[in-house]
């Protein structure tokens, strides 16, 4: 559980996401939209517009990775815990109003398990970071 493996998979599920957004809406639309046809211009347009701070962050991830403990190490992980667990709350929101295929519960165990993991190391970096 080092900070090291969570950023790893932070830049897997953010560059995941964030390029098929900005090259091919449709790779993650008939994966986890329950009516894909709803896609139109407009979607289209926000999601390669999500897509692009999504890919940052990836780059992001990467490049922290080896990091030692600091305020801007501790603030890449509160980032994880609002994007982890804020978006497993959307996606169980989608999922139950029909909006989104069971595939997102995929999706939902994975944003989850990086929100607690970056609460457990946020615990543990608690006395570590002194400004």
């Amino acid at each position: 559980m080092s900070f090291k493996n969570l950023a790893i998979v932070n830049a897997i599920v953010f560059l995941g996401f964030g390029l098929p957004m900005l090259i091919s809406t449709s790779i993650l639309t008939d994966l986890f939209l329950a009516r894909p046809e709803d896609l139109n211009e407009s979607v289209e347009f926000l999601f390669k517009l999500f897509g692009i701070p999504l890919t940052g962050l990836g780059v992001l991830s990467i490049l922290i990775r080896d990091a030692q403990p600091s305020l801007g190490r501790r603030a890449f992980l509160v980032l994880t815990v609002i994007t982890g667990l804020g978006s497993a709350i959307v996606h169980i929101y989608g999922i139950t109003q029909g909006l989104e295929k069971s595939s997102g519960w995929g999706t939902v165990v994975i944003t989850v398990v990086t929100g607690i993991w970056a609460i457990v190391l946020l615990t543990k970096e608690k006395g570590a970071v002194t400004g």
